[in-house]
């Protein structure tokens, strides 16, 4: 792997997860904002957007799309899988690259589109079938995850895998789930499909990142596609961010700096930037700690102004 390298030109699994987000735009006059689902709010209009993010180590956003608020998620589900697949081509042919999505993609369809194209990871979209056959399983033949989630594998069918997860609820019940992958037993085995699964928490914590430091929340237009560019601006600047946290602060104290640090510390620090032939120079009125540290893995050359000078 070269250091400049995308997400998706790395070696080893490719994982990426798709999952859709609700931005509320109440206003009459936004453009094709209509009402829809938007978690734990109610009577709300917006739009829905639909992305597919690479949570890898640094990670990267892949595909994007907006939409008015009643549109479901699986609108743009083939979509999305044909961006990821078209931008990492060499990890879907050598069987690396892995989509791993939730019970709203878990249909049927999807699973057909995915089986030949990718490895995948999806819940499966109906729970009624996951129970009734949940119900059917010998109580011996459960595998216990950690006292109250338990596991079983059914045979699989022409190479796709079926795990029945029963989980125990407050009142002593239980309820079932399903997850359906293709992904070999001798690469993943039934707890580590479980396990695996739990960490596409990563898509969701990009999300809420995006509304809480990156601001999408806060719409600077009302026509959709003024809209649309500027959440492309946001996810162009989110990958920029990323890759210069794995090239420019590569083997730096800066490496592991979180995103919401370096968008709201750093990034509210003014500088002068100024390009000479040999080098650029950043001018720093107010210089702190983390300032002096990202001047120096750009390796840019600073001076410090003084305030006492009558300049």
């Amino acid at each position: 792997m070269t250091k400049n390298a995308s997400y998706l030109s790395e070696t080893g699994n490719i994982v990426v997860d798709i999952d859709q987000t609700g931005l509320i735009a109440n206003g009459k006059t936004y453009q094709c904002a209509t009402k829809g689902y938007f978690s734990k709010k109610k009577n709300q209009k917006g739009y829905q957007v639909s992305a597919a993010f690479g949570g890898g180590e640094h990670s990267e956003t892949l595909g994007l799309y907006l939409d008015p608020g009643n549109t479901q998620c699986n609108h743009r589900f083939e979509d999305l899988l044909k961006d990821v697949v078209q931008k990492g081509p060499h990890a879907a042919k050598e069987k690396r690259l892995i989509l791993r999505i939730d019970s709203g993609y878990g249909s049927d369809e999807n699973i057909q589109l995915m089986e030949n194209k990718v490895l995948f990871l999806a819940k499966a979209y109906s729970t009624i079938r996951a129970a009734n056959i949940g119900k059917t399983i010998d109580k011996e033949d459960w595998d216990d995850i950690d006292g109250c989630v338990d596991t079983h594998e059914l045979p699989s069918i022409d190479g796709i895998r079926y795990i029945l997860v029963r989980t125990l609820t407050r009142i002593g019940g239980f309820e079932y789930t399903m997850l359906i992958s293709n992904i070999p037993v001798s690469q993943m085995s039934t707890h580590d499909l479980f396990h695996f699964y739990n960490k596409r928490q990563t898509i969701e914590a990009f999300f809420k990142m995006c509304k809480h430091t990156y601001h999408i929340k806060n719409l600077r237009t009302r026509k959709f596609e003024g809209i649309y560019v500027f959440l492309w601006m946001v996810f162009i600047t989110h990958n920029i961010i990323s890759r210069m946290k794995k090239i420019t602060f590569n083997d730096s104290k800066l490496e592991g700096i979180g995103t919401k640090t370096l968008v709201e510390k750093l990034g509210a620090i003014v500088a002068q930037v100024k390009e000479t032939a040999e080098s650029f120079i950043v001018t720093l009125p107010q210089i702190c700690s983390l300032a002096h540290k990202f001047v120096e893995y750009i390796k840019a050359k600073y001076e410090q102004l003084s305030f006492l000078t009558s300049d």
